[in-house]
């Protein structure tokens, strides 16, 4: 990358060009249109691809979720506490961005990065990510009251939203990775192994959880590898690959985001869970404090959880 910061950032905003480029051409069906927002970037594109992007789509959707047009900046969205709020924001921002594809050359290297930087600064937070939020909720039941354990309820529904994240993008596939730079999915650097079975499959995704919620609950990196081999010892070779994938999440995550996101909202997160699964019956998911003593019934979420994805 050159030295210069101002042609760095051009070279940037070129580069963004170039990836609305590539993905602009992609088929998307008509079946699928029901589904589709109007204005956000690539969602009929998304729903042709992936499944597991459309399945997330009619959930959200079948437990009363709904959408509304607005900007809401990524700082705003990593403080808030909207994660319980089944109203989700996202910016309108399809057509002003298939308009710069086609014009990008009317303007000057100083507009060209004012109007990529401007479109991205309320484009980065993903509705597959956040609607999966919703969801999960609903499929993991009732929250203990207690602060640790509301936070590990935390921890555990975010490693399984991670674990989709990552199971649309292996669906997608090479594609994934322009998707990522355009922060509509998480994928990682990795690809998955190729050629799984479908058990095989929701194996290596039940170990990418497993692995996210070591770090997520802060297990000490060097020492993620032995606790997945502790819990999950029937597919050592999936294991290696899981835990290579999954250790790719950003560490200011686990170790600052997220613990000064629930200092500040586990009581509102608690409330806000009491509440959506008031009257309940369903017995509370009360995690163990170590990690490594998680019990095949909390496995079994998960598992049913990916079954429920269709994965």
């Amino acid at each position: 990358m050159s030295r210069d910061p101002h042609r760095a950032l051009v070279a940037r905003a070129h580069e963004f060009i170039d990836l609305l480029g590539v993905l602009s051409i992609l088929p998307t069906k008509p079946r699928y249109r029901s589904l589709a927002l109007d204005e956000y970037l690539f969602d009929a594109e998304l729903l042709t691809l992936s499944s597991v992007y459309r399945t997330s789509r009619s959930a959200y959707l079948e437990l009363g979720g709904r959408f509304a047009l607005g900007n809401q900046s990524l700082f705003r969205a990593l403080s808030g506490a909207d994660l319980f709020s089944d109203e989700i924001c996202y910016a309108p921002v399809r057509s002003e961005l298939l308009w710069l594809r086609e014009h990008h050359r009317l303007l000057t290297p100083e507009q060209l990065v004012a109007e990529v930087e401007g479109v991205q600064y309320f484009n980065r937070i993903s509705l597959f990510h956040e609607q999966n939020h919703r969801v999960v909720w609903r499929l993991l039941g009732p929250v203990p009251p207690d602060r640790s354990s509301v936070c590990r309820y935390l921890n555990f529904a975010e490693s399984l939203v991670v674990t989709l994240d990552i199971a649309a993008a292996d669906e997608i596939g090479p594609l994934a990775r322009e998707f990522q730079q355009m922060s509509l999915l998480y994928r990682g650097l990795r690809a998955p192994p190729k050629g799984l079975s479908k058990r095989q499959r929701r194996q290596y995704l039940l170990a990418v959880f497993y692995t996210t919620y070591c770090l997520i609950e802060r297990i000490d990196r060097s020492d993620v590898s032995k606790a997945v081999s502790y819990v999950l010892s029937n597919e050592p070779s999936l294991n290696r690959a899981a835990v290579r994938r999954a250790l790719e999440i950003n560490p200011e995550f686990t170790a600052q985001t997220n613990p000064r996101w629930q200092a500040i909202h586990w009581q509102t997160a608690a409330a806000r869970l009491a509440e959506l699964h008031h009257g309940s019956k369903r017995p509370a998911l009360a995690l163990p404090e170590d990690p490594l003593d998680v019990q095949p019934a909390q496995l079994a979420l998960v598992q049913k959880a990916l079954v429920a994805y269709g994965l």
